[in-house]
């Protein structure tokens, strides 16, 4: 309907996993499509901290918890079956 829900701003990332001049490799590198939740989670991925040391300064950040135990949670496995990242345990 008309009027109801509200809009948010969205962007593209490219993940390289492969060679980006080259648009034949350059296709299989993974894209999604975020929004600042996914960007803040990524910006807050420095190969130090834990996972409880990002969900705190996440959620100092305004990012609910809600958000980091189920699309943040799905979003960062999802990103380890395409091989862009390792989650380790600590």
């Amino acid at each position: 309907m008309f009027g109801e829900g509200a809009l948010k701003p969205v962007k593209r990332l490219r993940f390289l996993k492969h060679e980006a001049g080259h648009d034949v490799t350059d296709a299989f590198n993974p894209r999604r499509v975020v929004v600042k939740q996914h960007l803040a989670l990524i910006e807050a991925i420095d190969g130090r901290a834990t996972m409880g040391e990002i969900s705190k300064a996440l959620l100092a950040k305004g990012v609910t918890a809600a958000w980091l135990e189920g699309p943040g949670l799905r979003f960062l496995r999802d990103l380890e079956a395409q091989g862009v990242l390792s989650l380790t345990p600590a």
